[in-house]
Parts: structure tokens; sequence; C-alpha cells
């Protein structure tokens, strides 16, 4: 259910705050990496070497030359291309005079070949609108700490390469799952077991998309007799940000922002893990509908109250130790 909020608020979102209309969740942008990693398709003769790029590039670097002939999985690393996987497998089907390379690096005209590159991957996987390259990458990300890496952030070697991150393997060692469209590997591949101290070695930043779906959190509370308040908690450790409290006194709507305040404020937190806030704009017997967002710093809206953007759940939250998901709601306001 709590996907089926995320979709609705991102509607809400294009419609009322002019806001980025291409949102997406952690999952569904680590979801396109295993995708492009899994396809499955063969590498016939016309995909190898044709006159466009055979003869331009050498050794290596070569149409096909990395990826192979016969049945290949992971698509092929295509310099200059963001294929989406249905027009991948549409240009490879080509036959002469129109057929292209599977694949290939710099020295290779775009046109002439198809696969993805490093920036072509990351661009689709965040649902970007135009394919970035690693140069163009860094105005679709904020910068964070690379320990605090998640699902779907990325780390970006300027003018170099980009990868995104998965999950750690052995967090206090630094070792974490990647997914790229590897030139030295000719295609989209998963990688294992990798150093995250190599990659800040060599210049990579790490980044979280700008357009990641907020996540929503829902809470239900009844006010009754002998009481004048509702009282939530959560927990969370994020690091510095801002949690925007949205109530309504309907499970449909309309959700109006109540509180807005940075995840350090001593009001609210004693740790900046543990946090309590007291809503006492309530009344007897009415029912009450609550969602918190956890934003990061730097994100504003017209309305002066951080923009929710990315997914990050609080645990443990409660609202008089009532829960709900309030079915499918539709919020409007805020």
């Amino acid at each position: 259910m709590i996907r089926a909020f995320i979709v609705i608020l991102t509607i809400w979102f294009c419609v009322v705050s002019q806001g980025p209309c291409d949102a997406f969740t952690r999952e569904e942008a680590w979801q396109t990496v295993v995708e492009y990693a899994s396809v499955s398709y063969s590498v016939n003769k016309w995909n190898v070497c044709p006159d466009c790029c055979c003869y331009v590039c050498s050794g290596p670097y070569r149409c096909a030359e990395t990826v192979g002939l016969g049945s290949q999985q992971g698509m092929a690393y295509g310099w200059g291309r963001w294929d989406t996987i249905s027009e991948f497998l549409s240009r490879l089907a080509r036959i002469p005079p129109n057929h292209v390379g599977a694949g290939g690096h710099s020295c290779v005209d775009s046109w002439c070949i198809a696969g993805v590159e490093c920036g072509g991957l990351v661009s689709r996987a965040w649902r970007l609108p135009t394919r970035h390259t690693t140069r163009d990458l860094p105005h679709e990300y904020h910068e964070i700490i690379p320990d605090q890496l998640e699902l779907g952030d990325i780390l970006n070697w300027y003018d170099e390469h980009v990868v995104m991150f998965k999950e750690w393997t052995y967090e206090e060692l630094g070792i974490m799952t990647i997914g790229h469209s590897s030139a030295s590997a000719g295609r989209v591949v998963i990688a294992y077991n990798q150093v995250l101290q190599d990659f800040l070695d060599s210049s990579y930043v790490a980044g979280r998309s700008k357009t990641l779906a907020p996540d929503i959190i829902i809470s239900h509370a009844k006010v009754t007799p002998g009481e004048r308040s509702n009282i939530l908690t959560w927990t969370q450790d994020r690091g510095e940000g801002w949690y925007n409290i949205y109530r309504s006194d309907h499970c449909w709507g309309p959700c109006w922002a109540i509180a807005s305040f940075h995840s350090g404020d001593p009001r609210y937190t004693s740790d900046g893990k543990h946090y309590t806030f007291t809503d006492t704009g309530v009344q007897y017997f009415r029912d009450y509908w609550y969602r918190i967002n956890d934003t990061p710093i730097g994100y504003g809206t017209p309305q002066g109250l951080p923009q929710p953007s990315l997914p990050s759940t609080p645990t443990n939250l409660a609202a008089e130790n009532v829960l709900s998901d309030c079915g499918n709601s539709v919020w409007l306001h805020w």
C-alpha cells in the first residue's frame, strides 16, 4: 500500500506544485539496472565490426570485440548510447546495409552501434528526460557522504565513469555491490565485493538523485475524552535534514502541513535519532491521519516548506500506538 501512496503523491506533486514528474523509487532505479544486466541477445556476424566502425577503431575497441559472437547477456557497452532494451534488440536485428555494431567505444560514432554507456544507464534508471554524461549528472544529484550510500545512489567520476550502488556487503569494511555499464567488460554488469575506498581514491563522488519519489509514512490516531493532543514518535538516523508533518481529518484528505523542523531540533529530539512530535491542534472524538516526509537539506518550495524528495522511511513510527495505511487516499494540499 505504501507504494500506491508514493504514486498518488507523485501525481499530485506534479500537478499542484509543478515539481518533477519523473519521480521514481530506489527499487525502480535498481530494477532498471538489473533488467539491463539480464537482457539476453545474440550477436551475429553483421554486429561485429561493421564498416562504420571497423576501420576507425582497433583491437579491443572494435564493435563487439569485447562482447563476442553468439548468445550474450547484459546489454553491450555503447559509448554515446542510452538505448532502451527494445531499441537495443531492434537495432541489433538490422541487416545490411543498415546493420550496427553490438557496442563500441569512444572511437565509434554512436549512430553506428547499439548499446548503453555508463551515464546512459544511470539516465534510464533515474528516469531522466535526456541522456546525461558523467559531466552532466552532477546537475541531477546532491552530493552525500559516501558512508550514507543507499540503494539507487551513485558514485560519479566526472568525465570518466559512473556506477550505481546496490548495498553494502560488509559495511564496516566499505565493501559493496554495484551495477554499471562497463567498458572493460563490454556490457552492463552487477559487480560484487567492490571496495569503496578504491572509488574514492579515483575521485568518485557519492550522489543522490533530486527526483527520487518521497516516502510517505502514514499514521492514524483518534482523540479520546481526556486527551488534548496526539503524540507521534519515530526513529531515524539519516544525518542532517528536515521533517515535514502533514495532518488530515479525513482518510482521503485534504492534507495540511502542520510542522516543518530540522532533524537536529532539540524540541523534538535529544539525540538526532529518536523523535517525538505533539499535535495539539486536535478535538475530542475526531480521527486524524498523519504523514511524515524526510527531506534533505537544500530543498525549498514557494510555500516556504522543504520539498519532499528522498525516500527514507523512519522506523517505529507510532501515533497513539495505532497505525493505518488509510486505503487509497488522495491528498490534495500542502
